[in-house]
């Protein structure tokens, strides 16, 4: 089962609160409104099936969530699961998709979080995506990015200016 986006604030509060380690990797099927604009709806639900079939394939968690239209997130406690993951998803849309004998190229933004628990609190899960997300060129093409020590503590950092600035 694949889970919604209240689900996974729910349920990251709640692991959090425990202390232990988490990591996550996000899926954003980027350019899905054009998958959906050139091959319609239909098209665009099946893609969105095929990838929630493959992430609980190749996670074997049932820590999967889909939080908006376009993006998924796989919660795991493992460096060495979390690689493997982020391993098969990237390779998986290495691929083409068929659909009615439509071949579409379905480019993804991959982004990994290690040690994700050090965000505290769920909402900040998001915008750390977005931060790691608006990092990369805008392209085509299907990409990768992993935020590291010093690019999460640049965020945190960053978050700590803005709330001091709104007090």
């Amino acid at each position: 089962e694949v889970f919604d986006k209240q689900s996974f604030l729910q349920w990251y509060d709640e692991y959090i609160g425990r202390n232990k380690k988490l990591h996550l990797i996000s899926l954003d099927i980027y350019r899905l409104r054009k998958v959906n604009k050139i091959y319609g709806l239909k098209t665009g639900d099946k893609l969105l099936i095929c990838v929630a079939e493959m992430l609980r394939y190749v996670s074997k968690t049932s820590h999967i969530f889909r939080v908006t239209g376009d993006r998924f997130l796989i919660a795991v406690t493992s460096v060495s699961e979390y690689e493997q993951i982020r391993d098969k998803v990237k390779a998986y849309f290495e691929q083409s998709f068929i659909f009615d004998g439509e071949t579409i190229h379905v480019p993804v933004i991959i982004c990994g979080i290690l040690d994700a628990h050090h965000l505290k609190e769920s909402n900040m899960v998001f915008e750390y995506i977005d931060y790691l997300v608006n990092l990369l060129p805008d392209t085509d093409e299907s990409s990768l990015i992993q935020g590291d020590s010093k690019t999460l503590e640049g965020f945190l950092d960053e978050q700590e200016i803005e709330r001091r600035v709104d007090d």
